[in-house]
């Protein structure tokens, strides 16, 4: 708590530093999905996450919403 972290504005779409205000710990027991980012074949960056992490999106329509992992198709 306090640590300067990267925070997204969602309506804004800008990025910012911010301090961590607080860490929420969920149970969980099953299996991770990942987002893996590759450059020339080769996996650079993964991030792994619960089905229920949730992401800001840019929509096909050119707005922005958040979606729960298990709804990521791309």
């Amino acid at each position: 708590v306090g640590e300067e972290v990267l925070g997204y504005n969602n309506d804004t779409g800008e990025l910012s530093w911010e301090p961590l205000l607080g860490v929420h710990v969920f149970p969980f027991d099953g299996e991770l999905l990942a987002l893996r980012r590759a450059r020339r074949g080769r996996t650079t960056k993964e991030f792994l996450f619960t089905e229920d992490h949730r992401w800001p999106v840019h929509t096909a329509r050119g707005g922005r919403k958040v979606v729960a992992g298990k709804e990521l198709s791309s």
